[in-house]
């Protein structure tokens, strides 16, 4: 919960939280949600940092409470943010996005790197073909292993809707994988 500091309900918090503190215990969870929010991953340390700017701005009124769940919504909106002003710059710039995407790895044979960027590539697709919160839930269960109890407590709801959101996402997972795999099939 925030208060702004001239608020009667404001009460400081003894002792208070120090932000280099949530900075370095919360960093890592804040790029985990960031890429379950869709943020490419060559963007996510900017995007990363600009809700840490908003953390340090308004730490001081933060009351104790629910940390994560308050870093979590502020990455959640830090993303939206991010996402509208990347389709003006796509919209107005014209200019190549996957510039970067197109590097070689250096750790792979070129067939590899061909290979595990045309994988994530479609994985990637398929998630952002999801609705944001089923998208959320599966990537921080199936991928980042948080339990049902960990994301309802960091997303506001309950484990019972965390499991439907799950399931949804796995379902329709499967058929955009069906889907896909006849198309290929058929060519």
């Amino acid at each position: 919960m925030i208060l702004s500091e001239a608020s009667p309900l404001a009460v400081a918090l003894d002792p208070p939280i120090e932000f280099s503190t949530v900075y370095r215990e919360q960093f890592r969870s804040v790029l985990m949600w960031l890429r379950a929010l869709g943020i490419p991953e060559s963007e996510i340390e900017d995007v990363a940092q600009e809700v840490f700017l908003v953390v340090r701005r308004k730490l001081p009124a933060f009351i104790d409470g629910n940390l994560p769940g308050w870093l979590y919504r502020i990455s959640q909106r830090t993303a939206s943010d991010h996402r509208r002003r990347a389709w003006f710059r796509r919209w107005f710039s014209r200019a190549p996005e996957q510039a970067l995407a197109q590097l070689p790895d250096t750790g792979n044979t070129p067939a590899m790197a061909y290979e595990e960027r045309e994988a994530r590539g479609a994985i990637a697709k398929l998630l952002a073909e999801l609705d944001e919160p089923m998208r959320v839930v599966f990537w921080l269960f199936e991928i980042e292993e948080y339990s049902a109890k960990e994301i309802a407590d960091l997303i506001g709801v309950t484990e019972t809707t965390v499991f439907m959101r799950l399931h949804h996402a796995r379902r329709s997972l499967r058929k955009k994988i069906e889907r896909r795999r006849l198309k290929e099939g058929s060519q």
